[in-house]
């Protein structure tokens, strides 16, 4: 590597960085404030199940690294009634860092003020980054990392390339404790390096990209993912191919086209537009083409996968959404002042309205209140979708009976549903002996399964031939439904 200088908007940037850290902490600010004000009481995707073993398995670990570690840092700090609370403020708080780090990026890349407070505005209540930062899930901290490790890499000290190169290829790989598409990042990672690079200094060339950059980058990140896997692997049991098994089951049973809707339009919203109005004159252009290489891998993924996810996966995404969504507004000029508002307005109030669409049913309080009045102060309830964390935290003389698992397993090995329905019969019959039972049927309505209809079909079956066993008393509430087994 050498260290030549050159004049240009380094020095600029640099002077005006104390000013612009200042702004987007107080964005970042009203970010987390908007979100923690606008939780959402119903679970959904990974939030139950991350819900329920934070509270019930107090050394648990998820195989996304940082986020369980976090909330209970959080926990510790602040001291909460609700055993819930920690993980949504840990998503507003992600959220708001992720919204502040976004418009420090559009700054990097040499947006505006005025047009990168827009565009971090207008991505901080698009449908995707407000959803994730009101809800209990993965994807706002990894927004809020992603954010981060972009602003260190572009304001690394590239005049001493090799300490830059250092801070860079850390912060790339810690993208990956927060989620394991970060490496699809790593192309683009590379080409902000040397975008970061020549804006205070001779660039580097393309063979000094290709072979130091590149693969610091990747040892970097190979050095964080082996052992933190290795480690959750012999800690939990569960599967070194975890995340194949996820892509391949996952690919061969999603609907592409409801992705479009699900996955991209809804969650962008007026967002998708300015990126694409942002990105197209450029691509010729060093930021272009690096903000190409930052989006481009793992977009073109994600629409073959087609795992929508209210859009999360594209959260990776969302700080290089708000350069693209900048540098369309700055193409306004003088217009942007009445226009960028309106779109952040109409943005605004159309996810607000989505968000309390969805969270008008299915709220955990409703779900506790309704065992209790079906099962009493001690029973058991049958689980046969993840809609909600485990009863007995909130009931504790009520246990929960995970079915998912013993339905996925009977699937896979051809059993069918009325073969271990009548397996399980028996059993179910011996504990009502002891307690009462009744099975969670909530999921009969619900989208709750993303890997197609093998396998909800699957539980359905399963669920009518329990049910045909016994005398039924369904019980509603809020949109969730049990049925009281009785024998016959």
């Amino acid at each position: 590597m050498h260290s030549g200088e050159r004049s240009g908007g380094g020095v600029e940037g640099g002077a005006q960085l104390p000013a612009d850290l200042a702004r987007a902490a107080l964005l970042a600010l009203v970010a987390a404030l908007l979100y923690r004000a606008t939780a959402l009481s119903r679970f959904t995707n990974d939030g139950p199940q991350l819900a329920s073993v934070f509270v019930l398995v107090p050394d648990s670990v998820h195989w996304q690294m940082l986020y369980l570690p976090l909330a209970r840092l959080v926990r510790a700090l602040v001291p909460l009634g609700d055993p819930f609370e920690p993980l949504r403020l840990l998503g507003a708080l992600a959220g708001g860092v992720g919204v502040g780090a976004s418009f420090l990026c559009a700054r990097a890349f040499g947006a505006a003020r005025r047009h990168a407070l827009f565009a971090a505005a207008l991505i901080g209540v698009s449908r995707y980054a407000w959803f994730f930062g009101s809800t209990v899930e993965v994807h706002s901290l990894h927004f809020a990392m992603v954010g981060v490790a972009a602003c260190i890499t572009l304001h690394a000290p590239w005049k001493r390339p090799w300490l830059a190169l250092l801070l860079a290829a850390a912060a790339y790989a810690a993208t990956w404790t927060t989620h394991g598409t970060a490496v699809l990042l790593g192309p683009g990672w590379v080409a902000l390096v040397g975008y970061a690079r020549a804006r205070v200094a001779a660039p580097f060339r393309a063979r000094t990209l290709l072979l130091v950059v590149g693969p610091a980058l990747l040892g970097a990140l190979l050095a964080v993912m082996l052992p933190l896997k290795a480690w959750w692997v012999a800690r939990t049991g569960g599967s070194a191919n975890l995340e194949w098994d996820i892509v391949r089951g996952y690919a061969a049973n999603t609907h592409r086209l409801r992705f479009l809707w699900d996955g991209l339009l809804r969650p962008l919203g007026l967002a998708l537009p300015l990126v694409v109005l942002g990105l197209a004159p450029r691509l010729r252009t060093p930021e272009g083409a690096t903000l190409l290489l930052l989006l481009l891998p793992g977009s073109a993924f994600l629409l073959w996968w087609g795992v929508a996810e209210d859009g999360g996966y594209f959260l990776g995404h969302a700080p290089f959404h708000a350069v693209l969504c900048a540098y369309a507004l700055g193409g306004l000029a003088r217009r942007s002042a009445l226009f960028a508002p309106g779109l952040i307005l109409l943005q605004g109030a159309a996810t607000c309205a989505s968000l309390r669409r969805f969270d008008g049913r299915l709220h955990v309080a409703e779900r506790a209140a309704l065992a209790q009045e079906t099962l009493g102060e001690r029973g058991y309830l049958g689980k046969l979708a993840y809609l909600a964390p485990d009863v007995s935290i909130t009931n504790p003389g009520l246990a929960e009976v995970d079915l998912v698992g013993r339905l996925h397993e009977g699937l896979a090995a051809g059993v069918t549903a009325e073969e271990l329905a009548e397996a399980l019969a028996p059993t179910l019959a011996a504990i009502q002996r002891d307690a009462p039972v009744a099975l969670d049927i909530s999921f009969a309505d619900e989208r709750w399964d993303l890997a197609g209809a093998d396998f909800p079909a699957y539980v359905d079956a399963f669920a009518a031939a329990v049910l045909a066993r016994f005398d039924v008393e369904r019980r509603e509430r809020g949109g969730w439904t049990f049925a009281l087994l009785k024998p016959r």
